[in-house]
């Protein structure tokens, strides 16, 4: 039902974001609970939280509608291609990464 297109421009943002917080060394907090691995980073001195949930199969239900789901995605992913844009740019590196080879496949 989702696109494999939209999954792996989720998965590149999300380790976009993972590059920019071990680039800046701005992860401050981390644990693991039964949810996932909560982090915390201090960005521009204000603190972000946020879950990486466990790799499991999930069980997509059948009262989603994922054209509304799809809509979401494309805000927060323009959104979140802006943020990482600035951050990127105030630290002096080219956004957006580029992409290797290996990556593509």
């Amino acid at each position: 039902r989702v696109a494999s297109k939209v999954t792996k421009k989720a998965q590149s943002l999300a380790a976009q974001w993972g590059a920019y917080c071990s680039t800046t060394s701005s992860i401050t907090k981390s644990f693991v609970s039964v949810k996932g691995i909560y982090m915390e980073a201090c960005i521009q001195n204000t603190n972000v939280r946020w879950v990486i949930p466990h790799a499991y199969t999930q069980n997509i239900p059948d009262d989603v509608d994922f054209r509304v789901m799809t809509t979401f995605f494309e805000f927060y992913e323009t959104l979140l291609s802006f943020v990482l844009y600035k951050l990127y740019s105030d630290i002096g590196i080219r956004y957006p990464l580029p992409v290797t080879s290996a990556e593509l496949s």
